[in-house]
């Protein structure tokens, strides 16, 4: 049986795809591209799901426009 990651853990795995796309501090990410490299890596949606919830709780990330996500200073520096 799989352990389940922690929240700082998906946290992570939401930064891995900021990389992925080789973002710098205020680009900006739609809920494909989080989709599209999870699908890829086999990363369950639901703990995607709870690393972009902490990833903005911790102010990683800011709520932008259409549903987008933007990357902060903190969570280009978190990289």
């Amino acid at each position: 049986m799989a352990q389940e990651q922690t929240a700082k853990e998906n946290g992570h795995k939401i930064l891995e795809i900021y990389k992925h796309f080789d973002c710098k501090e205020g680009d900006v990410l739609s809920s494909n591209n989080f989709l599209a490299v999870g699908m890829n890596k086999n990363w369950d949606t639901r703990e995607l799901q709870l690393g972009l919830n902490f990833a903005v709780e911790t102010g990683w990330l800011e709520r932008a426009p259409n549903g987008w996500l933007k990357l902060t200073k903190a969570g280009y520096r978190e990289m």
